[in-house]
């Protein structure tokens, strides 16, 4: 069974979606060039000034809203 990791609740892609992928691991070619955006500034840049994707938004961060 594939464990999937947990990631803020105001991460969104915002890529489009085309058929045939259906791998929906972080490590996927399909999430490694997808396009993301934080729900909170409403841009691919968080509030703490940092890019946003599925690796680094974690609970790490001071923004972090677990889903």
């Amino acid at each position: 069974m594939i464990k999937k990791k947990k990631m803020c609740a105001m991460l969104m892609r915002i890529s489009p979606t085309f058929p045939g992928l259906l791998d929906e691991s972080e490590t996927s070619e399909r999430h490694m060039t997808s396009q993301y955006q934080c729900l909170k500034t409403i841009s691919p840049v968080g509030p703490d000034h940092d890019t946003v994707n599925p690796q680094q938004c974690t609970g790490a961060r001071g923004c972090y809203k677990e889903a």
